[in-house]
């Protein structure tokens, strides 16, 4: 493998993306990039892709990549989220390939990236349950030649602080509504409520199911749908039973296409604990929802104050702000900044200038 030379103006340029899986659907983490790769080419940028989480996956993703592009040599490579530097099975062994990976990158002056989609309360977390898992995530991010790129501001202020002296850059999140949903439509009448996210303590389950059964005690008609998959933890299933409500607080699993529900939303709420930039907010604002959203991570970002903020985690404000909302019609329910804004800064074709623009800059200076 050698480094591949590079001249001035926009040489076509050829970029390893090490994910932590390869497979359909594409999850969040993902996402972003792979929904890039289309419109990373009209800047002449290739992108391919191999998994480092098992031998097995590590073995497949690189054959089925070099039988594709016929490439040894790259002049970049992005480690795309913790999960693609770490991997610990279920019988808690470490597999992944992360670390001789990188010092092959390293040994050929290859310039490497770690695209990080993780804030404090998922690395708190992988150093309490998978600590050589963490331990080695920071050999290689700590490294003076890995340059960081981020999902969020939130994101970004976290990573200078875990890895001081090492260059780092905003380049968010993005994603796309397919055709057959992305229009502006009167939301639906009895109102919907929306989420869309994997039932856990950090997307905030409980604190969806708290606040919904508060606004459903005072507002006849309306209905909440949580669509992701689910995942058992706290009593959050018991409170709506003991509510009685079981036919107004709705779980629909995942969802390949969540569109048919979300395009027709009086709005959606992200209820989450931490967030760094929440494909799902995106979405929403696409389709021109009404957002509202505690105030952590990286969702107040994206809103840029076209959204509702609640202090974290008073349901108590968040129903009240719901109550108020929904006492204006549905056609008055239509948050057309947030399309606009979602258009001007959170589209692949953007995602794909700013990477161009970082990877190009770098190569630059380096030559």
């Amino acid at each position: 493998m050698k480094k591949s030379s590079l001249n001035r103006g926009h040489e076509t340029l050829h970029g390893l993306v090490i994910l932590d899986r390869i497979g359909d659907p594409v999850f969040g983490m993902n996402k972003s990039i792979i929904l890039a790769e289309k419109y990373l080419q009209k800047h002449n940028i290739r992108l391919y892709y191999i998994s480092s989480s098992s031998p097995h996956r590590l073995i497949i993703s690189t054959i089925r990549m070099l039988l594709k592009s016929r490439k040894l040599n790259f002049d970049f490579v992005i480690f795309n989220s913790a999960a693609s530097i770490y991997y610990v099975n279920v019988h808690g062994i470490y597999t992944s390939f992360a670390l001789p990976l990188f010092y092959l990158f390293s040994k050929f002056k290859i310039p490497i990236y770690i695209y990080w989609h993780e804030t404090e309360w998922a690395f708190k977390r992988l150093k309490e349950e998978k600590p050589l898992g963490f331990k080695l995530m920071n050999k290689i991010a700590s490294r003076p030649e890995v340059t960081h790129l981020t999902a969020s501001e939130v994101c970004n202020r976290y990573i200078k602080n875990c890895y001081p002296g090492t260059m780092s850059y905003v380049i968010n999140e993005c994603s796309i509504i397919p055709d057959d949903y992305n229009k502006i439509v009167v939301p639906s009448n009895p109102p919907k409520v929306i989420n869309i996210a994997s039932m856990q303590e950090r997307k905030g389950t409980d604190l969806f199911v708290k606040t919904a059964i508060e606004v459903c005690k005072k507002h006849p008609s309306v209905e909440f749908v949580w669509i992701g998959d689910e995942k058992k933890f706290g009593t959050w299933k018991n409170d709506i039973q003991l509510a009685g409500l079981q036919d107004r607080i709705r779980f629909l699993g995942y969802m390949y296409i969540p569109f048919s529900e979300l395009h027709t939303a009086s709005l959606f709420f992200l209820a989450s604990r931490d967030d760094p930039f929440p494909l799902s907010v995106l979405e929403a604002m696409c389709l021109g929802r009404n957002i509202l959203t505690f105030n952590v991570g990286g969702a107040p970002e994206a809103l840029g104050g076209h959204g509702i903020l609640i202090e974290p985690f008073d349901t108590d404000a968040a129903a009240n702000e719901i109550l108020k909302l929904l006492g204006s019609p549905p056609e008055k329910l239509i948050n057309k900044k947030l399309r606009e804004r979602y258009y001007q800064l959170y589209t692949p074709e953007i995602f794909a200038v700013k990477l161009n623009d970082i990877v190009r800059n770098r190569l630059e200076k380096t030559k």
